[in-house]
């Protein structure tokens, strides 16, 4: 007989994650928009703080104030323009994370109905229930959320990164370095939580069969009283489930508080050399301010990512048990028409 197991097949979610790429292919060009209007965001971000460094040394310290009610004029339209852009990307891609989960439901689904008795003896419909809501929520959460966030704080690091080296070389690369130690501590704790994510949903799965079974055949379990045993059964998958969401939970939040603490050492770190390079005549006031800005806006999209790398992660582990469904391959016999 087939082994239809969903826990034996062996995940590859990141060389298959590419597969996803089908259920998006027809709302591709929405996609590439709301990147364009993230790039647009982006590059108002990364212009703000330099306009307020000229703003600094160039008309306020020599009280021109036609070039500076000028340059505020120029600033209110660029946060305009960065308003709208913001509102129609998180538009778009509302559509297209919509659109993808109806698409995704639906394969899943249709997977299932060619799927034989077999499969269905061997799995129960509880887990296939969480993986067909719960599984591809995650999903339609990575589009609707993550995804754009994630890109435009990339946009956003990379930019900022190569403008503030560009302006001051010393005082840029002072301003990147804890980066690298904030990326050796992601790579190294990455896995930690996807695996986790998936310990999580795989608990919520059998929680959710428990449950199911328990309902369906509770007049069984009434008739033959064994209330205790189910009530047994159902409390230890629940501390399971809870186990499993407290450290899901836990490691989805852990980098939060360790891109704060690395955003606020280099302010401190950008603040003493900056004060350094100003005695020194290599820095002004207003650029020194202006680094203490793009310090803030450097780790603030290193923040974001700390927020919503638990959200991927959790996706990555989601997309991995709805593979398992999707690459099943049925022993049905198709029967053709004559």
């Amino acid at each position: 007989m087939t082994n239809y197991s969903l826990n034996s097949q062996k995940q590859q979610t990141s060389l298959q994650l590419s597969k996803f790429l089908d259920f998006i292919r027809g709302d591709f060009p929405k996609f590439i928009l709301a990147i364009f209007f993230a790039l647009i965001t982006s590059t108002i971000d990364i212009l703000t703080p330099y306009s307020i460094a000229i703003a600094l040394d160039n008309y306020i310290a020599n009280k021109n104030l036609d070039g500076l009610l000028n340059l505020i004029l120029l600033l209110a339209v660029a946060y305009l323009v960065r308003g709208v852009t913001s509102f129609l990307q998180t538009r778009i891609m509302g559509h297209v994370s919509q659109d993808t989960l109806y698409k995704l439901r639906d394969s899943v689904f249709k997977k299932l109905q060619e799927l034989p008795i077999s499969f269905f003896n061997q799995n129960k419909s509880g887990d296939l229930t969480s993986r067909i809501n719960n599984d591809t929520d995650k999903m339609n959460t990575f589009l609707s959320e993550s995804i754009i966030r994630f890109l435009a704080s990339f946009f956003s690091i990379i930019g900022i990164g190569v403008f503030v080296i560009y302006l001051n070389p010393k005082l840029g690369l002072i301003t990147v370095s804890v980066s690298l130690v904030l990326y050796f501590i992601s790579a190294i704790l990455a896995p930690i939580v996807k695996q986790k994510n998936k310990e999580k949903l795989n608990a919520e799965g059998n929680y959710s069969a428990q449950v199911q079974e328990s309902l369906n055949n509770f007049r069984v379990i009434v008739a033959f009283n064994r209330k205790d045993y189910f009530k047994e059964k159902l409390a230890e998958i629940n501390e399971k489930s809870y186990k499993a969401g407290l450290w899901s939970s836990i490691l989805n939040e852990v980098f939060k508080p360790i891109y704060d603490f690395a955003a606020n050492f280099a302010q401190v770190i950008v603040l003493i050399f900056g004060i350094y390079f100003i005695s020194k005549g290599e820095l002004t006031i207003g650029f020194l301010i202006a680094y203490i800005s793009y310090t803030q806006k450097f780790y603030d999209p290193l923040r974001i990512l700390g927020v919503i790398w638990g959200n991927i992660q959790s996706a990555l582990a989601a997309w991995s048990r709805l593979q398992d469904i999707l690459n099943l391959k049925s022993n049905l016999q198709v029967i053709k028409n004559k």
